[in-house]
């Protein structure tokens, strides 16, 4: 069959019109379905849709099928078919151009013409009202995380929220520094009478008595034979030991040293066995009767018995009247010991007198005891104990309160003062600060609990009681020598030595202008108020220090040599020049402190130094 070329034409037209038809139907339902809710879709325009796609794919297969066009058809009646056939007047396609008018159809109607060409895309329509809010759709892939924006201005302050709970209590903040003395309170109400004390120690056993005249001696016998020799007595017991001293560096071989000091003498060793008695010799003449001698003086009472055991307590009686005052007893001593000779006197009741300056202490009624004749013999050769601190300080026991805890203020001047439990063990447990009390010198003292020593700058000696760790006492030393170059020893760094022994407490001092005497106080017991002032011939500049035990003030040659002497003693209460001379080691060759350190059994009484930044002492023996 021969197709026209116009016919051709149209049969391209219409299987793009189909096409195109099927394209646009096929777009419309797939967006529906997808953009659209399950819920703003009814399942009655799903199957409108589906129906008609249907439809439009059977109209098209018949087109194809069925259609030839016949070559005397015009082109009108081709195309009123193809639409009414493809019902392609839903098809909304934009306006074409304008055409011609036609001719005057029947009954005044012309055939209308086929579809013109796409025209122009016009200007973008204005937008459409808004819609209404549709349902909420199913949550979305929850997507990358942003960058993170910049940081938006502050809002607003928002409301005061609810009181919190209460937070843990936090860590203690650091011991803040001691506070500034207070002032000292009103004296107390008198408390009631105490409790009579205990029977005090018994007394001194009594000196002997004087020996009865001896008779007219006897006509002498005939010599006996000699008896057999007696076994020899026991070995002495073996002295001390000396402390190892802590290793140095072998170094080249010196010089011969001096000869040695000598060692002290032992103990006496134990009384031999008897021997055997030896043989009865011949009896010799009688002879004359001599005249009867005259009755010898009564010897002394005998050493008082053991004390028996004590008995059960009874109940305590009703509160007795006060008694009147009691005699005098004894004070303790040296002499209390036979391994020392010292005795105490009684020198009575001291008068109240200058008073303290800085804290009036209240009327002492303490009895002065003056406990002396108890010479130092023999001085041993110095024991290291242990270095610690600078090549100058001080260490220090409590003079009235044995015990194994020292005390050790470095350097010549400084705040602080530290304590150790024992010269074993140098950990240390407490550190006093002085505050503005700063010490001065090498010369101190710890005395029943309180740390006395030169106030620096001042000439006021204060005393630091360690247990309320603040000052309790002090008191000037009037007319005395407390600064410029002139210290109390030659080399020195201290003005005023304070010394203790069983007479309290002691202190050495020089006057301004006075290059001949040397001075020493005597206070009362358990206070700083001057009881008497000595002075004592010798200039204390040139010797290297001192020190007083027994109420014996010795000062020792040099303190910048190894091998010195004692050469002056003094006693305080005779106010007599003793002669002496006594070997004295400063192994070190530098001692800024020489101590006497008293204890109750003088076997360990010793002399304490400080000697080149080491710690030593010195065994003593008494005469």
């Amino acid at each position: 069959m021969e197709v026209r070329s116009d016919h051709a034409l149209h049969i391209k037209i219409i299987y793009l019109l189909i096409s195109v038809n099927t394209f646009l139907t096929g777009v419309l339902y797939l967006t529906t379905r997808n953009n659209c809710a399950p819920s703003a879709l009814s399942d009655q325009t799903i199957n409108i849709y589906k129906s008609y796609v249907n439809k439009l794919r059977g109209k098209t297969n018949r087109l194809r099928r069925s259609f030839i066009p016949h070559k005397n058809s015009s082109i009108e009646q081709f195309c009123t078919r193809v639409v009414s056939d493809c019902d392609l007047q839903f098809l909304q396609g934009f306006p074409g151009p304008k055409g011609a008018k036609g001719e005057p159809g029947i009954d005044g109607k012309g055939i209308k013409g086929c579809k013109g060409e796409k025209g122009d895309e016009g200007l973008p329509g204005l937008p459409g009202t808004r819609g209404d809010i549709g349902s909420q759709g199913l949550p979305g892939i929850q997507g990358i995380s942003g960058a993170k924006g910049n940081m938006g201005d502050p809002g607003p302050e928002g409301p005061i929220g609810e009181k919190g709970q209460k937070g843990s209590r936090g860590i203690p903040g650091p011991k803040g520094n001691s506070g500034m003395s207070g002032q000292r309170g009103f004296r107390g109400p008198k408390g009631d009478m105490g409790f009579p004390g205990q029977m005090g120690f018994p007394g001194l056993k009594g000196e002997k008595g004087f020996p009865g005249q001896a008779g007219f001696p006897g006509q002498k016998g005939e010599k006996g034979f000699p008896g057999q020799a007696g076994f020899p007595g026991q070995k002495g017991e073996m002295g001390f030991p000396g402390h190892k001293g802590v290793p140095g560096d072998v170094g080249p071989r010196g010089p011969i040293g001096f000869k040695g000091a000598a060692g002290l003498k032992g103990e006496r060793g134990m009384e031999g066995l008897k021997g055997d008695k030896g043989n009865e010799g011949p009896k010799g003449d009688k002879g004359n009767e001599g005249p009867k001698g005259e009755r010898g003086i009564e010897g002394s009472v005998g050493e008082k018995g053991d004390t028996g055991s004590k008995g059960e307590d009874g109940k305590p009686g009703p509160k007795g009247d006060r008694g009147e005052k009691g005699t005098q007893g004894v004070a303790w001593s040296p002499s209390s010991n036979e391994t020392c000779l010292c005795s105490c006197s009684y020198l009575g009741t001291p008068p109240t007198t200058s008073p303290v300056t800085m804290i009036q202490e209240e009327d002492m009624t303490t009895d002065i005891v003056a406990c002396t004749h108890c010479l130092i013999k023999k001085i041993g050769i110095p024991f290291f104990k242990m270095k610690t601190g600078p090549a100058k300080g001080c260490w220090m026991r409590d003079q009235v309160v044995n015990s194994e805890r020292i005390w050790i203020a470095e350097g010549v001047s400084g705040q602080f003062l530290k304590e150790y439990t024992s010269i074993e063990n140098t950990q240390e447990i407490t550190a006093y600060n002085l505050t503005q009390f700063y010490f001065q010198g090498t010369n101190h003292i710890v005395y029943n609990g309180t740390f006395c020593y030169h106030w620096k700058g001042t000439m006021k000696i204060v005393c630091y009681d360690m247990r309320l760790q603040s000052v309790v006492m002090a008191s000037d030393v009037e007319g005395s020598n407390f600064e410029d170059d002139r210290t109390l020893y030659k080399g020195s760094n201290s003005y005023y030595d304070l010394e203790a022994d069983d007479n309290g407490l002691w202190l050495i001092f020089s006057k301004k202008n006075d290059s001949v005497y040397t001075y020493v106080l005597q206070f009362y017991p358990g206070t700083l108020r001057e009881y008497r002032q000595i002075k004592v011939p010798v200039n204390s500049r040139q010797y290297g220090n001192g020190f007083i035990s027994c109420g014996i003030l010795y000062l020792v040659k040099s303190a910048s040599v190894q091998r010195t002497t004692i050469d002056f003693a003094y006693d305080l209460f005779e106010m007599k020049t003793i002669p002496i001379s006594l070997d004295f080691i400063n192994p070190f060759a530098d001692s800024s402190m020489i101590s006497f350190y008293n204890n109750r059994n003088p076997r360990l009484s010793r002399i304490l130094g400080w000697d080149d930044g080491r710690q030593i002492d010195y065994q003593i023996l008494f005469e």
